[in-house]
C-alpha cells in the first residue's frame, strides 16, 4: 500500500500522488472531492494519457478503472483538487476485497477471495468417478479451476464434481454442507461451470450449518447469481429464515422465484400473512448482481425492501403491506431450494450477508463479486 499524503498550501488542499499499476482495476481513493476535481493518467512508455472511464461516487471510498484498462507496470498518476474537508488522501491497494468496503459481514461465499487475508478454501468437490471429495482453493483470489477441473477429470466416471462444501469465508465457519445427493455442480463432463449450478429436477440445495445473528433493524445481501429459468410456482431461490424473536415483529427476511423473470420478498413472521411483501420483475438468464437491502426503519412497506439487478434499482410491486419494525433476527440460509417440492434452475457465483445498511458503496462491492 502506498498512501499520497497532500500538501498543505495556501489555496485548497492538493492531493497528488503516482503508483504503478498492479493490474487490479481497483483501488482507494479517500476524502470528498468536488465531483470533476479528480484527475487520473496512465503513462506507459513515456506517452501519458488521461484516464476518463472511472467511477468515483462522492464520498465512497474505491474507484473503479473501467476500460481501457491500463497495463500491469503502467504509472498511474492521481490529482485530486478542490476537497470539502480538511484533510484527505489517496490510497492504493494491488487489491480491493468486498470487506475493504462493508462493515458488519456475517457471511461471505464465493468462487473468488473476496475477505481481506482469508486463507482457507474456496469449496469441497465430490467427483463423481470414486465419490472421492477435496477441498480447492484460490490461485491469486481466483477460484483454482484448473486444479479441480483436472482431478476430477482423474477419477473417471462421468466426470462430474459436485459441492459437498460452500466455505464461509467471513470467519464464523458457517459453511453450507450438502452431503446427500441434492448435490449443485460446479464441473459437468470434466468442463467447468464457471458457477455453482442448481438443477430442479435432481432438487439441488445448499443449507448453512447454522443460524448467525443479525440483530439489526437491517440486512443487506450482495450475490452475483443466474437466476431461475424454471417457472415452477414457487420455486425458492433462497430462504433466509430467522423465525420469530421474542417482541419483535420482525425475524423473517426472504426472497424466491415466483416466475421465471420474476422473485418476491418477505420480511416478517414466517408462517404469517404480516409481511412487507414485494413482487420484482427482471431478467436472470445470464449471471449477473442481484442485491438487496432489507430495512424495518422505513416508514412504509413497500420501502421496507430494495433490490438492484446488475447496479439497477428495481421497482416493486406490492404485494404485502404490513409494515415491519424492530431487529432482524438470526438468519439461516438454504440456497437453491428445501430439496424436494421447491427448487430451481438457478447458479450462484458469490453470496454475502452484512447487517446495517451497507449500500453506500453498492457498486463498488457488486465490482468486485466472482
Amino acid at each position: 500500500m502506498i498512501d499520497l499524503d497532500p500538501a498543505l498550501s495556501k489555496g485548497p488542499w492538493f492531493s497528488y500522488g503516482q503508483f504503478t499499476y498492479g493490474g487490479d482495476p481497483h483501488f482507494f481513493l479517500t476524502g470528498r472531492p468536488i465531483p470533476g476535481s479528480l484527475q487520473i493518467t496512465k503513462t506507459s512508455s513515456g506517452v501519458t494519457t488521461p484516464l476518463t472511464t472511472y467511477t468515483l461516487a462522492q464520498d465512497q471510498k474505491a474507484a473503479t478503472l473501467t476500460s481501457p484498462l491500463p497495463a500491469s507496470g503502467d504509472i498511474i498518476t492521481v490529482r485530486m483538487l478542490s476537497f470539502r474537508r480538511t484533510r484527505s488522501a489517496v490510497r492504493y491497494l494491488n487489491h480491493l476485497y468486498v470487506s475493504d468496503l462493508v462493515s458488519n459481514l456475517l457471511v461471505a461465499y464465493s468462487l473468488g477471495r473476496v475477505v481481506r487475508g482469508y486463507a482457507g478454501n474456496a469449496v469441497q468437490i465430490s467427483r463423481s468417478g470414486d465419490g472421492a471429495t477435496s477441498d480447492f482453493g484460490f490461485v491469486g483470489d481466483g477460484f483454482d479451476w484448473g486444479g479441480a477441473v483436472a482431478w476430477v477429470i482423474a477419477g473417471g466416471g462421468t466426470q462430474n464434481g459436485y459441492i459437498t462444501k460452500w466455505y464461509d469465508q467471513g470467519g464464523t465457519t458457517n459453511d453450507f454442507i450438502q452431503p446427500t445427493s441434492n448435490r449443485p455442480l460446479l464441473i459437468t463432463s470434466g468442463v467447468a461451470n464457471n458457477e455453482i449450478t442448481f438443477n430442479s429436477s435432481t432438487h439441488d440445495y445448499l443449507p448453512s450449518t447454522s443460524g448467525v445473528s443479525v440483530s439489526n433493524t437491517a440486512l443487506t445481501i450482495f450475490t452475483r447469481q443466474r437466476g431461475a429459468t424454471t417457472g415452477a410456482d414457487p420455486t425458492y431461490h433462497v430462504g433466509i429464515d430467522a423465525g420469530f424473536n421474542g417482541s419483535v415483529t420482525t425475524g423473517f427476511a426472504h426472497y424466491y422465484v415466483v416466475s421465471a423473470s420474476k422473485f418476491r420478498t418477505f420480511l416478517g413472521h414466517n408462517g404469517s400473512s404480516g409481511y412487507a411483501g414485494n413482487d420484482w420483475s427482471y431478467t436472470p438468464t445470464a449471471l449477473g448482481t442481484l442485491t438487496f437491502l432489507f430495512d424495518t426503519t422505513q416508514g412504509a412497506a413497500v420501502d421496507q425492501v430494495k433490490a438492484w439487478w446488475n447496479g439497477t434499482a428495481l421497482t416493486p410491486t406490492p404485494s404485502f403491506s404490513s409494515l415491519q419494525s424492530g431487529n432482524i433476527a438470526n438468519t439461516t440460509r438454504v440456497l437453491g431450494g428445501n430439496g424436494s417440492s421447491y427448487t430451481s434452475d438457478m447458479a450462484y457465483t458469490s453470496y454475502i450477508e452484512c447487517a446495517g445498511d451497507q449500500t453506500a458503496n453498492r457498486a463498488a462491492v457488486e465490482a468486485l463479486l466472482y
